[in-house]
Formats: C-alpha cells, structure tokens, sequence
C-alpha cells in the first residue's frame, strides 16, 4: 500500500500490535517501502482498493522491493480513539493507525529488501548504504529543516 501513501491517497499505516516504540518523539519522518509482494489478490484489490483508490494504477506498474521516500508519522492511535472512524476508510479497526501527516517522494525508487516492521535502511540485515543516500539525505533534511507539510 505504499502506493497508496505515496499518490497521497492513504492518510493511515495500520499496525497489528504497536510497533512505534514508546516515546519515540513524534512527528517523525520514516523511509516509505514498497514490499516485495503484493498483500492480496488482484480480484480483492479491484473489490477492496479501487472504490477507495479509484486511481490505482495497474500491478505491473507499482513499483515492488523498493524504498520509495519518506512519510512523517504524525501520531498513533486505536481505531477506537479516531474520531469518526467511518469516514476512515484506510483505518482498520484491529490494531494501531500511524497518521500519516506528509509524504515525499524520491526521483527514482531504490530497489531494496525489507523486513516486518520498523527496520533501519542503513544499518544491519537489510543495509544498502550507497543506494540509500537519497532517502537519507532527505530524512536528515527533514530533521534539521523543518520540511514543510
């Protein structure tokens, strides 16, 4: 669903257990990754996503395996604690909903592997230092500029 972040259409990450760690300072500005596969079939993504994603682009055309740039996590809420959860339609009632306050993309996605989770782009398992530097020019942008919304 990175796509969906990235076109701007998708104000909420959905979490199954709390994966933002306890006072972690937010606002925060994190790496936006495409997964490596898709999360359900194209027969449910055309039931599921198009009426909420009208235009979603066809499969082939998503980028897959890739960072894609950076979205900054506002806050985490239940869905019980978002008000008028009905009008949410990207909000998913099990689970923590990262709001999603702003988005940016980089000029090429950087193919790279990922993991369940939050995971570092830089360091350990899933590093690819020399492909990364974009983002983490960006992310460092971020932190001392005040990126605009």
């Amino acid at each position: 669903m990175a796509g969906a972040i990235l076109a701007g259409i998708k104000p909420w990450e959905n979490r199954p257990r709390r994966t933002v760690p306890r006072g972690w300072p937010l606002p925060a500005w994190v790496a936006l990754h495409a997964a490596g596969a898709f999360w359900c079939s194209e027969e449910q993504a055309e039931r599921d996503l198009r009426p909420i994603w009208p235009g979603m682009p066809p499969r082939e055309e998503q980028p897959r395996g890739a960072l894609l740039g950076m979205m900054r996590i506002d806050y985490v809420l239940t869905f019980a604690e978002i008000e008028h959860p009905e009008r949410e339609p990207w909000a998913l009632p099990d689970g923590w909903c990262l709001r999603i306050g702003a988005v940016r993309r980089l000029a090429e996605p950087i193919p790279c592997g990922g993991a369940l989770g939050f995971w570092s782009v830089t360091a350990g398992r899933y590093a690819v230092p020399e492909a990364v530097q974009p983002l983490v020019d960006l992310l460092t942008y971020a932190e001392t500029q005040a990126m605009p919304t």
